[in-house]
């Protein structure tokens, strides 16, 4: 995690935040859950007036494997929106990575915890190889 402040008045970045995992994570489950060790940061915003742009990294295989951006329990992707990636490879061991990105304006300056999350179409899915494949969340404050 890096922590960048803003010089000057408004507009600039306030903080940035980054969580990676890398290593082999594996589901079949139809419903979004955590990936094992979990790819989340928490942070207190400096205002209500805070916005969030998420950014992740993520590389996965198998049948069909969504990814997507939560807010605390809430899944920030309401439809097919840039807060949710589909990652679809039909069978086989071929790796694709995929990008994803998400502006929130919480209107909070309680404590929140952003996390990617990922779900299949109840065939395996899998998020990193369990070797080098680094998959990463950036958190940025503005």
């Amino acid at each position: 995690s890096g922590l960048v402040k803003s010089a000057g008045g408004g507009g600039g970045i306030i903080s940035s935040n980054m969580a990676t995992i890398n290593g082999q994570h594996n589901t079949s489950s139809t419903s979004y859950i955590s990936i094992d060790t979990g790819l989340d940061v928490t942070i207190t915003p400096a205002s209500t007036s805070s916005k969030f742009l998420l950014l992740s990294t993520i590389t996965g295989a198998g049948d069909m494997l969504f990814v997507t951006f939560f807010r605390d329990s809430t899944n920030l992707a309401t439809d097919d929106t840039a807060a949710t990636s589909r990652i679809i490879h039909q069978g086989g061991t071929q790796w694709l990575t995929s990008t994803m990105s998400f502006l929130d304006a919480p209107n909070t300056d309680s404590s929140i915890t952003y996390e990617v999350k990922f779900c299949t179409n109840g065939a395996s899915g899998y998020i990193g190889d369990g070797n080098d494949m680094l998959n990463t969340l950036n958190v940025i404050e503005f």
